[in-house]
């Protein structure tokens, strides 16, 4: 290969280097900024759903190692929810910014410990006693409380991902008169609500490879609660 033609190649793109937009970690994070008390909300919101459906599975009358982590996993993630809006309190009224860069690292692990909780309620579910006992009512209240767990915590996710990676995560269609206006929480929550209902999006572009993971991790835990609890309920009596 002469080098006029390797130069060539390299200028079509063959030698160039993973985009650094499919990462978390960046300046990105000043492009579309989160109100971290809105977030806090949300984050409320979510651990609500969480006290009804931990009550509901009985996890209290558990014992034994898995009780153990289902426990520590859910205590940490209430810790964490009070940390993260004592904390929002803090940088509003002090700093009086909607996301310093800081505040990403402590929403990161937040949502993992909410993602891990929820994939620990799913483990309950499959594999209880219990909950194959429920009545018809019962599990169709734990599925209503899980699939919008789900929608909640992966809205946050991707208004995340799409905060900290530069030129963002997704290709939002207008909305309305003003083209440029950026994408607020409730885009991110229909667009959490489409891969829950209809496993992808619907009309927006993913451009992060980060959030087409988590979108993938969404429709399967999606799935896996349809199919579980649907076959429950069926069963029920």
């Amino acid at each position: 290969m002469t080098t006029d033609e390797g130069m060539a190649l390299h200028h079509h793109g063959i030698h160039e280097a993973i985009a650094g937009s499919e990462e978390l970690v960046g300046a990105g994070g000043k492009q579309r900024g989160i109100n971290l008390l809105f977030f806090s909300g949300v984050m409320a919101f979510i651990e609500v759903l969480d006290v009804i459906l931990t009550r509901n599975l009985n996890f209290a009358d558990g014992s034994g190692v898995a009780h153990s982590i289902i426990h520590f996993v859910s205590v940490t993630g209430n810790v964490l929810f009070a940390v993260m809006l004592v904390f929002s309190i803090i940088i509003v009224v002090i700093a009086r910014r909607s996301t310093p860069w800081i505040a990403l690292p402590a929403m990161v692990v937040y949502l993992s410990v909410a993602s891990l909780n929820v994939l620990t309620n799913i483990a309950v579910m499959i594999f209880s006693s219990q909950t194959g006992s429920a009545s018809q009512l019962s599990l169709i209240a734990d599925l209503a409380l899980m699939f919008f767990s789900i929608t909640l915590i992966f809205s946050l996710w991707y208004q995340v991902i799409d905060s900290a990676t530069p030129h963002g995560a997704f290709d939002f269609p207008p909305c309305g008169p003003d083209p440029e206006v950026p994408p607020k929480w409730f885009d991110y929550l229909v667009l959490s609500f489409n891969t829950n209902s209809t496993f992808g999006p619907t009309t927006e572009g993913v451009k992060s490879r980060v959030a087409k993971g988590l979108m993938m991790l969404q429709t399967s835990l999606a799935l896996t609660v349809l199919v579980v609890l649907t076959a429950r309920i069926i069963k029920a009596t």
